[in-house]
């Protein structure tokens, strides 16, 4: 009994120390961030307008610097806005979420 509750231990220590921790390395502390909640996996599109509610400068942010993450991966984004370059009022930023990645 006691080399089955040992082993169970041992096993349960090896995969608690084998796991990669999770880090913020991604994380650039210098610029802001926004939080989006996801409820379940789809396709999703956020518009400009609510971006700028949120608090988001949707004027000043070039198209090319907006970026969304998941757990510190990126997640691929299709951004839709004015010829400038930036969202304008009636940009977008659509998305596919899985649910939950790797």
């Amino acid at each position: 009994m006691k080399k089955k509750l040992l082993l169970f231990l041992l096993l349960g220590l090896i995969r608690a120390f084998g796991q990669t921790p999770y880090t913020n390395s991604w994380i650039e502390y210098n610029q802001p961030y926004f939080k989006i909640t996801i409820p379940a996996a789809g396709i999703y599109q956020i518009s400009a307008a609510e971006l700028s509610a949120a608090g988001f400068p949707t004027a000043e942010t070039p198209n090319s610097r907006l970026q969304l993450f998941y757990r510190g991966r990126e997640v691929a984004i299709r951004v839709v806005g004015d010829n400038d370059g930036k969202l304008g009022s009636a940009g977008y930023v659509e998305f596919f979420f899985h649910g939950q990645y790797g």
